[in-house]
């Protein structure tokens, strides 16, 4: 039987949550050097103005970068320190909806989509020339939120509340670029900065 310490099952399973969430995002979406969880709210100039469709910084896990500089594809978890498997696992579930390694007493609920819905929801509202800054900025945008939130209840300052409070008023705003400028005001004033 194969045993593994708690710093090699931290490894394996950020490495599967990996595999797990680069195969659903797809080569059409979504690169930057500071934490990733505050790095949103116009870190890819995509809040500053709503008139160009170039990026102006690099996300942290963003590849393949289009000719305006915006991220193709995006990696989740790259540069992401866990407080243990758990936070991996609920990270995962606040990108996909779904509750893969939950045991019955994480009381995990699943619903469809995740963030990435989101994602491809909010960034349809936006002219097509837009859509890949749009997409940087709402992935950046759930890695602060996702991040966040996926910690353990008594340390974590996005709650399951939060989230339900948010997400119909981001969904009801018709303009994309208001609404990402929104969420990501009370996420940072949650977070305190």
């Amino acid at each position: 039987m194969l045993t593994f310490d708690i710093s090699e099952r931290l490894r394996l399973t950020k490495l599967l949550v990996t595999l797990f969430l680069t195969t659903v995002i797809s080569a059409d979406e979504l690169a930057a050097k500071e934490p990733a969880y505050l790095q949103a709210c116009g870190v890819l100039g995509a809040l500053k103005s709503n008139e160009s469709p170039f990026c102006d910084g690099a996300l942290i896990g963003g590849t393949q970068s289009n000719a305006h500089n915006c991220p193709q594809s995006f990696d989740p978890v790259q540069s992401l320190h866990f407080d243990d498997d758990l936070h991996v696992r609920w990270y995962a579930r606040f990108w996909t909806g779904k509750c893969k390694g939950f045991g019955v007493f994480d009381f995990c609920v699943e619903e469809e989509g995740g963030w990435h819905q989101l994602v491809d929801e909010m960034s349809s509202l936006v002219p097509k020339v837009e859509r890949p800054r749009a997409r940087a900025e709402l992935w950046a945008i759930g890695r602060m939120i996702g991040f966040e939130w996926a910690k353990r209840n008594h340390l974590r300052k996005i709650s399951t509340e939060d989230l339900r409070d948010w997400y119909p008023m981001f969904r009801a705003e018709q303009n994309a670029w208001r609404a990402m400028r929104q969420l990501c005001t009370k996420a940072k004033n949650r977070l305190g900065i």
